[in-house]
């Protein structure tokens, strides 16, 4: 998207003008992922957090999250079971635009138990919730616990 932009002036303006053509991240250059939560402006955006080696826990795109978590409409993690836990966390304020979740723990050589999350997962409300995806962890929750391997709510 960013390439039309440097067409001509006008067409700069047309593109960067339209907010909605700006709100699906993937977090694969951090300077893009700045400029396309800036140009989204308000409209909800969706992101996706994906490292083939997994996402560490200190990853800089993990700052983001906080400061774009209110306009989450969708959200897909993958990181490594070791450190989904750890990834998760950063997850804990209120994301009330939020329909869609996937949450992946992607296999490690090592055998790892599945981390556990707790209701803190989005302030706990995940009422606004339309489809839940969750892979290689273990929910905890007022009601009970829930381990999954690939389930969908």
């Amino acid at each position: 998207m960013i390439v039309v932009t440097h067409v001509c002036r006008t067409w700069r303006e047309v593109f960067t003008s339209q907010s909605s053509l700006w709100t699906d991240l993937d977090c694969m250059d951090l300077n893009k992922t700045r400029t396309y939560i800036e140009r989204s402006k308000s409209s909800p955006i969706k992101l996706s957090l994906y490292r083939e080696e997994g996402l560490p826990p200190c990853d800089p795109f993990i700052e983001i999250i906080p400061h774009a978590i209110r306009r989450l409409k969708s959200l897909s993690v993958t990181g490594t079971r070791g450190n989904l836990q750890d990834i998760t966390a950063h997850l804990s304020h209120p994301a009330p635009l939020l329909q869609d979740v996937s949450i992946y723990g992607s296999c490690e050589f090592q055998q790892v138990r599945n981390p556990v999350l707790t209701p803190a997962l989005f302030n706990g409300d995940l009422s606004p919730l339309r489809k839940l995806c969750l892979g290689s962890f273990t929910l905890s929750y007022p009601g009970g616990t829930w381990s999954t391997s690939h389930r969908s709510r």
